[in-house]
């Protein structure tokens, strides 16, 4: 499930702001981390911030497609219950 895309790193969102500069001063994490926490059976949800084109080339599985540019008009999309893992 780990594949190229989470060598990158990710960051890590427990609750969101209202302005899309807030996705930029959010806490990081590794991928190591990441996969560790979901072999924990965390409760994460692993959020692909980039254009669909990207996300249609290679993704991690169960993710979901978030693009940061449409983050005014979904902000109130994401669960406040998980941790979201945002790469």
């Amino acid at each position: 499930m780990c594949s190229d895309v989470g060598l990158a790193t990710l960051s890590v969102m427990t609750a969101h702001g209202d302005d899309a500069a807030a996705l930029e001063r959010l806490p990081r994490i590794s991928a190591r981390e990441t996969w560790e926490r979901m072999q924990r059976g965390e409760p994460l949800l692993i959020v692909d911030v980039r254009r669909a084109v990207a996300h249609r080339r290679v993704h991690i599985a169960n993710d979901i497609l978030y693009p940061r540019r449409e983050y005014p008009e979904r902000k109130g999309e994401l669960p406040r219950d998980k941790l979201l893992v945002l790469y």
